[in-house]
């Protein structure tokens, strides 16, 4: 059975997750047929994103050895720095996705 703490942070992470779906969905219907400034360093973001998500993928399969050898601050340490990397990216998305140009293929 759950204990109170981890309903609340199931409870929190449910909200954050609904709120992000929420926010892309209002950009993504703001920037329809809207003309943006182009910077030009928005092209390095999707070199950015991918090593970001490198980084991601690394701190989780060393959390998961960490688990299994029981080292539980360890564990702690690469979940909280995974977590951590994936805001960076979410928000490297957004900034991409909302500053580049549609792409047609």
């Amino acid at each position: 059975m759950q204990t109170l703490s981890e309903r609340a942070w199931l409870s929190i992470i449910g909200a954050i997750s609904v709120i992000v779906v929420v926010v892309v969905g209002l950009l993504v219907a703001q920037s329809q047929g809207m003309s943006r400034p182009m910077v030009e360093q928005i092209y390095i973001l999707p070199e950015l994103n991918a090593y970001i998500n490198a980084l991601t993928f690394l701190c989780l399969l060393f959390g998961y050895v960490a688990i299994r050898r029981q080292q539980y601050r360890v564990h702690k340490s690469f979940m909280v720095s995974a977590f951590t990397l994936s805001v960076f990216f979410l928000l490297s998305y957004i900034s991409y996705h909302y500053g580049a140009p549609h792409t047609s293929f």
